[in-house]
């Protein structure tokens, strides 16, 4: 039987902001993680899979955040298989505080993908088999609903892909698409509030030396939220990369 991972972390110098706090950036990194320590020890993490020429990719990912922790903070986060279908599989996360208060909670989808295709294939039984069925999900979300693009750019940065921006599997990491995303956002937004929800979508990989345009746009601003939408596009080809919706909240998420 499949059991939840638990791992801790503390908020370090580099991790926080301005605000003391952590960045959605520092969560991101935590859920990456805390998943691949986990899926080691169910026997399907990157390495285990090399032989096999497979590898997990990551389409979609949803965080909500209550409170951030602040610099130096103790925080843990769980993880567990959430379950699958035909092509994606689902993994869960609960962030707490070190006494177990609720400090946020994420859900993300994945496909595993042959290596020399670069297609993904259908998802083994064993992984439908290792879903953690007691445990209630994180957030209720499928990603079967897409996002909509910005229809107007108020806000675009480009970025260059850096070899500090990739990952095992040689493309650049997802948390740098997320970082892409924040830093697009229309500034007077982003000085005065916190990423309450994310939720990104992951439609291409980008390779070193390639240029990113990020672009957003507000989408609503109600009750001291505003909602924004983003686009990651590659600059040479126009080819989408990825697409975000963030929520934010005016002063500090606590």
């Amino acid at each position: 039987m499949t059991e939840p991972r638990t791992e801790e972390f503390r908020v370090r110098f580099n991790e926080a902001d301005a605000s003391a706090v952590a960045t959605i950036q520092t969560i991101g990194n935590w859920l990456q993680e805390a998943a691949d320590l986990h899926a080691r020890d169910l026997g399907w993490a990157r390495d285990q899979l090399r032989d096999r020429r497979l590898f997990w990719a990551l389409v979609g990912l949803r965080i909500r955040m209550t409170r951030y922790p602040a610099w130096r903070e103790l925080a843990r986060v769980t993880t567990w298989p959430a379950g699958a279908d035909r092509i994606y599989a689902w993994r869960d996360f609960v962030v707490a505080d070190r006494v177990g208060r609720p400090l946020g909670a994420a859900t993300s989808a994945w496909l595993l993908v042959n290596e020399d295709s670069r297609r993904p294939i259908r998802m083994p039984q064993a992984i439908h088999a290792m879903a953690v069925r007691d445990q209630p999900r994180a957030l209720s979300h499928n990603f079967r609903e897409k996002l909509a693009p910005p229809m107007n750019c108020e806000h675009e940065a480009r970025f260059k892909v850096r070899r500090s921006d990739l990952d095992v599997n040689g493309h650049v990491n997802n948390v740098s698409f997320i970082d892409w995303a924040v830093e697009s956002t229309p500034v007077e937004v982003a000085a005065a509030a916190q990423v309450e929800e994310l939720l990104m979508e992951f439609h291409a990989e980008a390779l070193l030396g390639a240029e990113v345009l990020a672009q957003s746009a507000r989408q609503a601003s109600e009750a001291g939220r505003v909602c924004v939408l983003h686009r990651l596009v590659n600059a040479q080809d126009g080819r989408v990369l990825a697409l975000a919706r963030t929520v934010w909240q005016s002063g500090p998420v606590i």
